[in-house]
């Protein structure tokens, strides 16, 4: 069953099934193009609305029926939740052995059907609920899948780099390789990813080709919450302008800003904040992960930052 855009109260509640091989491999369901839904022709994992007085696992054996016929011989318990307008998502496993992985679907509902690689998931469009859950499902199937993150992590970041005419300088910076450049959400939570699965807590993708640029705009990513500084810089002006998730900016004069992406978590919150550089700060993210993007003035070198011992 579709999901359909609804305005009904916080109690709506969706399940998702991450059907999994021995490759590593899940099956996904493009979305039809129904005006009426969200992201018509876009790739969502197979399942849908919970349904009065179903159980969770009830909805999901339903959907899967509905959707492509099929009933597993077993769902796993659920990995993960998420959220999406007012519907709370709910994450099931499903696991294809050898001797049911290359398993014929009656495709019911969509357009089609197929099977990918994490990699790969970069070249579709995606629903949030997968792109915004990447690490989530990664994590699950890491423990599943043996040498899944060798298999995926180099085939990950190449094309990541392609998609988005980056060059890289270490795994935690990251340059456009040309003068126009241009990101989606999707591609932010694909690099992000890419620094989960390493581990690496802070990591950049700078808009601009070089530090000789005289404008610095840079999309930071905090992969978990992650604490730098006191730290300063003798330049003129720096910004912030939150992308997802919560950030705060704690400077020497004891001046506490909240970024946030989520207004309505977080009503005194703001999504920018301009301040003098020059003056001894702390950036924290207090969310499971945080992007943000920092603008300062240029030329910049790594020993322009000054560290507060």
């Amino acid at each position: 069953m579709n999901l359909y855009i609804s305005n009904n109260d916080s109690s709506l509640k969706a399940v998702k099934a991450v059907i999994y091989r021995d490759d590593g491999k899940i099956l996904l369901q493009k979305r039809d193009g129904n005006p009426n839904i969200p992201f018509p022709y876009h790739w969502n994992l197979f399942g849908g609305e919970v349904e009065h007085s179903e159980t969770l696992i009830e909805s999901l054996e339903r959907e899967l029926l509905e959707e492509i016929e099929f009933k597993p011989n077993k769902i796993e318990e659920q990995i993960f939740q998420s959220s999406w307008k007012s519907y709370k998502l709910y994450f099931f496993p499903i696991y294809l052995n050898k001797e049911t992985e290359n398993i014929k679907f009656n495709l019911k509902e969509g357009l089609e059907y197929r099977w990918f690689g994490i990699d790969e998931l970069i070249e579709l469009d995606l629903v949030p609920a997968i792109y915004e859950n990447l690490y989530k499902i990664s994590n699950y199937l890491e423990g599943k899948i043996v040498n899944f993150r060798d298999v995926y992590e180099k085939k990950l970041e190449l094309k990541i780099t392609k998609k988005l005419k980056i060059k890289k300088k270490n795994e935690r910076v990251y340059y456009a390789a040309a003068e126009k450049f241009q990101i989606n959400s999707q591609s932010m939570y694909f690099f992000l990813y890419l620094s989960q699965l390493r581990k690496v807590p802070v990591s950049r993708i700078c808009l601009h080709n070089n530090d000789n640029s005289l404008l610095h705009e840079m999309y930071m990513f905090h992969s978990i919450p992650t604490s730098v500084g006191p730290l300063k810089q003798e330049k003129e002006t720096i910004s912030y302008h939150i992308i997802d998730g919560i950030l705060e900016i704690e400077t020497e004069d004891k001046t506490n800003i909240v970024l946030s992406s989520d207004f309505f978590q977080n009503t005194r919150a703001s999504k920018s904040y301009r301040l003098k550089p020059s003056q001894y700060r702390v950036v924290k993210s207090k969310s499971d992960y945080c992007i943000f993007l920092e603008v300062n003035n240029g030329p910049f070198k790594d020993f322009d930052t000054i560290w507060k011992n």
